[in-house]
């Protein structure tokens, strides 16, 4: 297979800098309601439950103030990945016991989990380069996520 192109993934009308919750399944339930109809969502409610599923079953928080929430699930036809950015940090059970303000949700089909993978390892990657967390955090609109990913738009 060939390696993911988070310019590929990452679209800019799935970049979400508003989403208020209180706990992190109200957050997918709400980033699941906002890619309702997009292209590969085949049923936004199924695909919350098994996101929300997943997350009760081992928490997705990783360290740093990132999550990466997601699901295996016949919910979409297609890799999707979508970038939030809450209005308040969220407590995603993270090693380090902070709460996340960089949330990477995707959701793959049950028979693409290499994909999956490789969207998760091309994100680690790009986080664990210079400045890329503390860009993410400054970002104030999609252009600046996507350059902070290093993303080319255009």
């Amino acid at each position: 297979m060939n390696p993911i192109h988070l310019s590929e993934k990452i679209q800019p009308e799935n970049l979400f800098f508003d989403l208020d919750a209180a706990d992190r399944f109200e957050l997918i339930r709400q980033v699941t309601g906002r890619l309702e109809g997009r292209d590969g969502v085949l049923d936004a409610k199924e695909l919350a439950r098994d996101a929300i599923t997943r997350e009760q079953e081992l928490s997705t928080g990783i360290d740093r103030g990132v999550a990466m929430p997601h699901a295996r699930t016949n919910a979409v036809g297609a890799l999707i990945c979508a970038f939030v950015r809450p209005v308040q940090p969220i407590d995603f059970g993270s090693a380090d016991g902070k709460p996340c303000d960089l949330i990477f949700f995707s959701a793959v089909p049950r028979r693409c989990v290499d994909q999956y993978l490789h969207l998760t390892a091309a994100i680690v990657r790009r986080l664990q380069q210079d400045n890329v967390i503390d860009r993410l955090r400054g970002a104030r609109s999609a252009s600046d996520v996507l350059a902070a990913l290093g993303i080319e738009t255009g």
